[in-house]
């Protein structure tokens, strides 16, 4: 904290002024000011941010010791750092004559100088001349600057290139300086520096910041580096079911999928020659009978790939060995398909889901079955398929029964 007396020699116009017969405390019996109504002050101090307060009390007009006078008497503006703080400001209309008053603002100073402008120009307003008594600066309580590490990659395989940044650290006044400590006999003091990993290991990378009073804070940010052995991705796959009756649908998932680099894409063949997918884990209609040999090939970022296969069986419907029978009333189908499922009684297999899929397997669309059965008629909506289009419906059973039924949507 500094106080500069209003009458120190730091102000570049104006005189000074004392009344020791008023009845206040000793800094407010002087004062500045400037008969030719502008009063400029210009402090040296660091750039910064800082609380200035400006102390003032009337000493002469309607002062003991003074002359007469009273609100109206001194208006004057008060501008800091090119800021206007103080608009048409009379003491004695705030507080009165010899009454100490003090007015604190916030101030950032970039250029290293504090500047403050006290005026009475009748051209904005003022009338006789500006004044102070006192200017107190007071510097804000400094704070730890906080480091903030980051960086372009964390992982990878030697040699391992990192940009790292940690100009994005802050303080409450400015980081002055930065190192880095790479943990594998490196160091760098620069901002934002790259820096090369010549052998596997996991690295506690640390960036320590410190600040223009010399308080430091570190952080730290952990880099892995594999040696370079890219091993081929391994992944088992799942069908189910693996065998049962035309149509048959097929759900397939990826079982232990293992690679040391991201796995950048799938792609299924069905081996019935209908078009492949490239989604993780699809579904797909078998439509005809034989004996499938289904691939997964996988490919990782690193341009390795691996193929797992599966056998998936499907054979004729043996409507002699079916408990259930379902027909589909109508095929092509417009609006409603209508499936009649017969002999479905109490000591039969029961209906639970139907399933509504396109030629490629994918669901789009899922039915309670109580919701949408009347006597044994199920009316299942297809307003917005594709007219043109195959579509399949799947009817869950419980005791693992299920029927599918192909149509032809003719919208």
């Amino acid at each position: 904290m500094e106080i500069f007396l209003a009458r120190t020699t730091i102000f570049f116009n104006g005189q000074s002024y004392t009344n020791t017969s008023t009845k206040i405390p000793e800094l407010y019996q002087t004062e500045r000011f400037d008969s030719k109504l502008n009063l400029d002050y210009k402090i040296p101090v660091p750039s910064g941010n800082y609380q200035v307060v400006l102390h003032f009390a009337e000493i002469y007009w309607g002062a003991a010791g003074g002359v007469a006078g009273g609100i109206g008497k001194r208006v004057f503006d008060v501008n800091i750092e090119d800021v206007l703080v103080l608009d048409d400001y009379d003491i004695i209309a705030d507080v009165g004559s010899e009454t100490p008053v003090e007015k604190t603002f916030l101030v950032t100073v970039s250029d290293g100088e504090l500047n403050l402008n006290f005026s009475a120009l009748a051209s904005t307003g003022g009338i006789n001349s500006p004044k102070v008594s006192a200017i107190e600066i007071l510097t804000d309580s400094n704070e730890s600057p906080v480091a903030i590490a980051s960086a372009e990659i964390i992982n990878g395989t030697v040699p391992l290139n990192v940009t790292f940044t940690g100009d994005n650290s802050t303080d409450d006044i400015e980081v002055i300086s930065y190192l880095w400590d790479f943990k594998d006999g490196s160091t760098s003091s620069s901002a934002n520096p790259k820096h090369t990993f010549t052998s596997a290991g996991i690295y506690e990378v640390e960036l320590t910041v410190q600040d223009s009073e010399e308080l430091t804070n570190s952080t730290t940010l952990t880099i892995t580096v594999v040696d370079n052995q890219n091993q081929a991705t391994v992944s088992g796959i799942n069908a189910s079911p693996d065998n049962g009756t035309a149509p048959l649908l097929v759900s397939f998932t990826v079982l232990n999928g293992v690679d040391d680099v991201a796995t950048t894409s799938y792609l299924w063949d069905f081996g019935d020659g209908s078009t492949s997918s490239s989604e993780m884990e699809p579904s797909h209609v078998f439509s005809e009978k034989g004996t499938y040999e289904v691939s997964l090939t996988v490919n990782d970022e690193q341009g390795l790939s691996h193929t797992q296969t599966t056998t998936v069986t499907v054979v004729d419907e043996k409507k002699e060995e079916e408990t259930i029978v379902g027909i589909l009333m109508k095929n092509p189908v417009q609006e409603v398909a209508q499936v009649r499922i017969i002999d479905n009684g109490t000591d039969m297999v029961k209906v639970f889901k139907i399933y509504l899929h396109d030629s490629s397997g994918r669901i789009v669309g899922i039915y309670n079955a109580k919701d949408i059965v009347s006597n044994g008629l199920y009316q299942i909506p297809i307003a917005s398929l594709s007219t043109g289009q195959i579509y399949y419906l799947s009817f869950e059973m419980d005791k693992g029964k299920r029927l599918v039924f192909s149509m032809l949507v003719d919208n």
